[in-house]
């Protein structure tokens, strides 16, 4: 592994978002030590200590640093907030577990109990400052002197480290600052400069200098125009005052809390990686930016379509989208720019029509989605070629007053939105640099957007409000922002913004200009999962003929018995030494016809068949079984496929659901004890065969659950006040694999990956990469567009075969394509091994059959393909698939 993958595994344990939503850390660190195991890091520094986590003690000065909207849709962390910037300043060094700072509380009445609540915590260091409110009380400065005396002893006791601020200044309007208050306030602020020095773990920041004047009735002020209230500060003041902090910050604790230095650190080329946004680091190179001369044509989809990338150079990848209004093409979304060096060809030929063409124009690499019409430019980090580049924006702003510099829709081909589970907690962090110079820059962050149908929800990391100024030229910085934790709950899309604020009162055609890098997406899954603990594993590559539930092992112990119970003609298929083995499906009943009465014998016996083998000559060759349980009955009735006791028994809560086709069931995978019995019967299985060497591996149904799903348990929660989701059924799927694998220890285990029911299909991957849990392909249709591109399942299965085995099945409707266009078998074996990296192709046995194209094709194929001595040589028998064991089972 990289020193720099090793950097950010260490950032990616260590990261916390400071958090007063619920107070609760993006990362734990139980979660942090188990992304540390399963990508193999584990040493002490990877995993967060108790050295950096914060408590917040004080008033509204403070506590203004955070705004939480009545009705919780806005979530802010503020510009003129001074622990915004002082975390910022800092590169979050500090996490914020314990914010008990509110507006109106006074040293004497309040303080300890928020700092009691702060120790509570296990907080390490806690940040104070008071006193204000406690002298427009009438509190006497002496009195004050003794409360804050009572305050930080307990702090000092109860914490590693106390960061003690000076009091701000009041202009003569606040309410009550009466100029004996007033004079009181720098009396203050000297004791608590000489005092803190009586305690070893206490640090006095004088923080009002920065800020504070000398007004002309001699007494300490604002500098003009620093507060608008006369108490707190704007977002220049909060600059200053954070800078003070975060200069004591960086200098006295080690900053555990990095961003990525590796370009590979995102779910694009790791699956098991919790950034989620592709090329955080804008790393150089080409993908397709935008589209000159576009021509509409006519005649096309208004639904829009797929656009057809061929020849350029370089690793390619590009998908795109195009806009159609009235049949022309109007406008092109791009989703994924790709990587070239030179730039591809387009073609509209997916549309229907005629007429449509544009020229591509490359531009940065990565940027999926982004308005790339605010970057200027890339730039050198500071800190070296590892930490990526900068994207120089300078942003125009409107006649309102902030503006959204970059914006991120899609990344790994795919909505924001199917990435992150409904209990998924996240935070979008970035670099932000300011050179010194002059514009309308008043604030800089990053942002979440959410939406559905009637509202949605925000998270911003430096919000600005309308007392805010432009920030002086002197104010340069670099600096780490990161929005409050988020939640996606039941919204349905999410965007990934840099917002860019100018004050309200500039008009439009001002602008800003920063640097931003590294910007990132971090989660924290409410499910995650370790990896499974394996043995050697069986994995012998190649072709695998699926064959019918009913079909009996005494025809497979030869090759020359493979087609005796076929009537015999001139147009059977012949033989052929291609198959590497066999996969045999069984029905569950099949298996468990009544509860726990494991019947396995049947497959006991073609294991035997397949064990004494011979080819033609005679000669014993090596075959091997893969297993597959069907828990859906396609076309047959429930009562045939499933066991009676499923069915029946109450607590499975009638154990299938009617498929789309109203005649085939599917099971319940959103029942727990559903759960647990098909877990059960897949330990009692490798309990009995995991070990012998010629099984091969096991294989479960695929992940899609049908049209009627939704509807289905819409009507069971009405019915049984219950509260059932589509991420439950999904999570039930995944936990049923994850369990299933722990128990073959000595074999392959995949689970059919297609179309998933609640659409986070990319979260379903990395939990099942997680776990080592190997992901299938169900069918391979070399011209499906819903199987591929941003849709679904072809490309988040080629991500993970690095990590997972890769197992394809070739089913019965393939030879036709999708019923209706002839597949060529000639180049299946290719596109899986391409498109797929898969190892094994089970190819099921279509014939007899009136299709035009079906299994005597493929045996016909494979035969002029190679000889028999070919294909029963070790090279020959793997036909080009891919032979490289995943990082899972190697």
């Amino acid at each position: 592994m990289s020193n720099s993958r090793r950097s950010f595994l260490k950032t990616v344990t260590a990261a916390s978002v400071a958090s007063t939503l619920g107070n609760t850390a993006i990362f734990s660190q139980a979660y942090a030590t188990q992304i540390s195991t399963r990508y193999g890091t584990v040493t002490t520094d990877n995993i967060p200590g108790s050295d950096n986590t914060l408590g917040i003690v004080g008033d509204e000065v403070t506590s203004k640093f955070y705004y939480a909207s009545s009705d919780g849709t806005v979530f802010k962390y503020m510009a003129n907030g001074y622990l915004t910037w002082a975390l910022a300043l800092s590169y979050q060094r500090l996490r914020i577990v314990a914010n008990q700072a509110a507006s109106g509380a006074t040293v004497k009445d309040h303080f300890t109990a928020q700092v009691d609540a702060c120790i509570s915590a296990k907080v390490t260091d806690i940040v104070l400052m008071g006193g204000q409110n406690d002298l427009r009380q009438s509190t006497s400065l002496e009195d004050l002197k003794a409360a804050w005396t009572t305050v930080i002893a307990r702090a000092s006791a109860g914490a590693q480290r106390v960061w003690w601020l000076t009091q701000t200044p009041l202009n003569s309007s606040a309410t009550g600052a009466t100029q004996a208050i007033r004079n009181a306030i720098p009396a203050l602020n000297t004791w608590i400069l000489s005092e803190a020095s009586k305690y070893a773990n206490v640090v006095a920041i004088d923080v009002t200098t920065p800020v504070a004047r000398i007004a002309a009735d001699n007494f300490t002020s604002w500098i003009y125009p620093y507060s608008k209230d006369n108490v707190t500060p704007i977002n220049v003041a909060a600059f200053y005052i954070g800078r003070a902090i975060a200069t004591k910050w960086n200098a006295a604790i080690s900053n555990n809390f990095e961003l990525a230095v590796d370009p590979q650190d995102d779910i694009v080329s790791d699956p098991r990686s919790v950034n989620i946004v592709h090329n955080s680091l804008f790393t150089e190179g080409l993908g397709v930016s935008s589209f000159d001369t576009l021509s509409g044509g006519s005649g096309y989809s208004n639904s829009g379509f797929d656009l057809i990338f061929s020849g350029g150079s370089g690793t390619g990848g590009a998908i795109a989208k195009a806009v159609v209004t009235n049949g022309v093409v109007t406008g092109i979304t791009i989703i994924n720019p790709g990587n070239y060096t030179a730039a591809p060809d387009v073609s509209f030929a997916n549309g229907g029509g005629s007429g449509a063409a544009a020229t591509i124009k490359l531009g940065p690499a990565g940027y999926a989605n982004i308005d790339r019409g605010n970057v200027t430019e890339l730039v050198s980090h500071p800190d070296g070629a590892s930490y990526g580049k900068l994207a120089k924006l300078t942003v125009t702003f409107p006649n309102y007053q902030n503006y959204s510099g970059l914006l991120y829709n899609y990344t790994m081909n795919r909505d924001i939105i199917k990435h992150l589970g409904p209990k998924d907690v996240f935070s979008v962090r970035c670099e932000v640099h300011r050179d010194a110079l002059s514009d309308n820059l008043a604030a800089c962050g990053p942002s979440i957007t959410m939406y559905k149908a009637n509202g949605g929800r925000y998270y911003h990391s430096c919000g600005v409000s309308t007392d805010d100024e432009v920030l002086p030229a002197d104010a340069q910085f670099r600096a780490v922002f990161q929005t409050p934790p988020a939640v996606v709950g039941d919204m349905n899309s999410a965007s990934l913004m840099l917002y860019v604020a100018n004050p309200v009162n500039y008009a439009t055609g001002t602008t800003a200009t920063v640097k931003v890098g590294r910007f990132s997406c971090l989660v924290q899954p409410s499910v995650t999962y370790t990896r499974a603990d394996k043995g050697v594993v069986n994995f012998h590559p190649g072709h695998y003929l699926n064959v019918y539930a009913d079909w009996a092992y005494g025809h497979f112990s030869s090759q020359d018995s493979f087609e005796t119970s076929l009537i015999e003609t001139t147009t059977s298929p012949g033989t052929t030494a291609a198959w590497r083995g066999i996969e045999r499906p069984w029905y569950w009943k099949d298996l468990e016809p009544s509860k726990g009465d494991y019947q396995l014998e049947g497959i006991q016996k073609w294991l035997d068949a397949l064990r004494i083998y011979k080819n033609k000559d005679g000669t014993p060759v090596d075959k091997y079984l893969l297993v597959y349980l069907l828990t859906d009955s396609y076309t047959a009735p429930a009562a045939n496929s499933f066991p009676a006791y499923i069915l029946t028994d109450p607590e499975y809560g009638g154990g299938v659901y009617e498929h789309n086709n109203a005649q085939g069931y599917k099971t319940r995978y959103d029942n727990p004890y559903i759960q647990d019995r098909l877990i059960l019967l897949a330990q009692k299985i490798a309990e009995r065969f995991d070990s012998d060497p010629v099984f091969e591996g096991f294989r479960i149904d695929e992940t899609s659950a049908g049209d009627t799903l939704a509807k289905v348990l819409q009507k069971y929660n009405s019915d049984y006040q219950k509260s059932v989701t589509l991420t439950d059924y999904v999570e039930g799927q995944v936990r049923i694999a994850v369990e299933m694998n722990k128990a073959f220890k000595q074999s392959l285990f995949t689970i059919g990956f297609n179309y998933v029911a609640d659409q986070k299909d990319t979260r379903v991957a990395r939990m099942l990469v997680q776990a080592g849990v190997g992901i299938g392909a169900v069918d391979i249709i070399q011209i499906e567009p819903t199987l591929a591109g941003q849709y679904m399942s072809y490309d988040i299965i080629k991500s993970t075969s690095r990590f997972v085995p890769s197992l394809a099945h070739f089913d019965a409707g393939n030879y036709m394509s999708n019923g209706s266009t002839i597949q060529d078998v000639s180049t299946v074996t290719d596109f899986a091994a391409t498109h797929l990296n898969a190892s094994h192709i089970s190819w099921y046995r279509q014939w007899p059959s009136q299709l035009p194209n079906n299994y005597r094709q493929l045996v016909t194929y494979f035969n002029g393909k190679k000889s028999q001595a070919d294909w029963q040589s070790a090279v020959g028998c793997t036909d080009g698939l891919n032979t490289v064991l995943p990082e899972s089972i190697s």
